[in-house]
């Protein structure tokens, strides 16, 4: 039976350990290890985790001496301690569905050329997290190029739902651990440099639950302006300078990515400017000039600097005289909020109308990439 060691980490989330724990010592299939690291807890962690240890062989417990934050946390769990064959880092508010970590293995098993696998999952906000009924019959999956992956993320968004990414623990050792310089999106460059060595399967059923509430750093960080979009160029350029001789086209990857968040704020510049918060504007126009190459060549750039000029009042007053009205703006329009709410099925799948023959390509980048589509063996 195939092994999966899996990684917990826990910072003050005692009243969350005991329903990821549960999740996946509740899986059939695979023989699981967990390690509980405790990272220096001043509420009941050290208690919980204790308690959890006493009922079950399978899982340990270890406690930082100094506080090391989720990067050192996960590292040391990942890179010292995990020896099965498969490994899942597994944050202690989130939880695996059943039959997770079997289907996972399955299609790693079956594919070699795959380095990592995931799947979506459950955004849920309380505890128990929802029923997920099992697939009926044999779950498909995909199997994707890593340069592919490493686009669609640059281009796109890091939607790899981490509780679900299952990765070939010989492969995470090889690349290293988290990169601490890239804090609030170290899972998006830990993708990236993965997907540099290897393809990546992608399981159509969904294979956790992410749990959102009020202290999710992700949330905290995508609450202020640009910082989102410099976590993840910052990520990006990272895993370029860790893995760009594997991937020849990631440089021309990376500059596109730089236009594409440039003229995304370009475009929140234009929005603020008509709202009358020209400090906002200003923050997203400073952003894009610097994140651009060629700023200047970009018709956003001069689309936002007249609406500067001209002020709020002038273009309300020039739209009611074209009898054009601007639509009412959204406050995640003008601020990236947080896009996840209980009850999505967030990460990426394929799209439903290639499911329909395993010959059928998933998708197509550029026309150059097919996504091999297959069956996994496990509902």
């Amino acid at each position: 039976m195939t092994a999966v060691d899996v990684v917990v980490p826990c910072y003050n989330y005692a009243h969350y350990l005991g329903t990821c724990v549960s999740s996946i010592l509740g899986q059939t299939g695979v023989e699981v290890r967990v390690l509980i690291v405790d990272d220096c807890s001043t509420d009941d962690t050290p208690q919980a985790a204790a308690a959890l240890a006493a009922q079950d062989s399978r899982v340990a417990v270890v406690r930082n001496e100094v506080n090391l934050g989720l990067i050192g946390t996960a590292n040391r769990g990942l890179l010292e301690w995990a020896q099965a064959p498969y490994a899942l880092l597994i944050s202690a508010d989130d939880a695996l569905t059943p039959g997770a970590l079997a289907r996972a293995a399955d299609v790693l098993e079956r594919h070699p050329e795959a380095g990592f696998v995931f799947g979506p999952a459950v955004v849920f906000d309380d505890d128990p997290p929802p029923a997920v009924p099992a697939a009926p019959g044999p779950v498909r999956h995909a199997i994707v190029d890593g340069p592919w992956l490493i686009e669609h993320i640059c281009h796109h968004t890091n939607d790899v739902p981490t509780p679900t990414a299952v990765v070939r623990t010989e492969l995470q050792k090889r690349v290293g651990g988290y990169n601490p310089a890239t804090p609030h999106a170290s899972d998006m460059e830990m993708w990236l440099r993965i997907a540099a060595y290897a393809k990546v399967g992608v399981i159509q059923a969904a294979q956790g639950y992410y749990r959102v509430h009020g202290s999710n750093m992700s949330g905290l960080y995508f609450a202020q302006a640009t910082r989102d979009a410099e976590q993840r160029l910052k990520a990006a350029e990272e895993a370029l300078a860790a893995v760009g001789s594997r991937v020849p086209e990631f440089p021309q990857i990376l500059q596109t990515m730089r236009r594409i968040e440039a003229d995304r704020a370009f475009w929140r510049a234009g929005l603020a400017f008509e709202a009358g918060e020209q400090a906002l504007g200003d923050v997203y126009l400073r952003f894009a000039a610097a994140t651009d190459p060629s700023p200047h060549s970009a018709p956003g750039f001069w689309s936002a600097s007249a609406k500067r000029a001209l002020g709020a009042g002038a273009i309300k007053q020039m739209r009611r005289l074209a009898g054009r009205p601007a639509p009412p703006v959204d406050a995640d329009q003008l601020v990236p909020g947080i896009e996840l709410k209980p009850g999505q099925l967030w990460g990426w799948q394929p799209e439903p109308e290639c499911a329909a023959a395993d010959t059928s390509p998933i998708i197509k980048s550029s026309g150059t990439r097919d996504a091999e589509l297959a069956s996994s063996t496990h509902a």
